[in-house]
């Protein structure tokens, strides 16, 4: 997770995004304790199984 935060700062992105299921328990404790916070889940989801979107906005 270090890897994937400080190369999407090096390349200057604002913000990360994640879709994930909520059965997924420990991937979600882990984004949550990297500072992601749970955002809407538009009505056209790409990913069927996908039941959460998770945000993280980079500095």
């Amino acid at each position: 997770m270090e890897h994937t935060l400080d190369y999407a700062r090096k390349q200057g992105w604002k913000k990360l995004i994640i879709y994930s299921n909520r059965k997924l328990e420990n991937a979600i404790y882990i984004y949550k304790k990297y500072g992601f916070t749970e955002i809407p889940i538009e009505g056209n989801n790409p990913y069927s199984r996908g039941d959460i979107k998770m945000e993280l906005q980079l500095s």
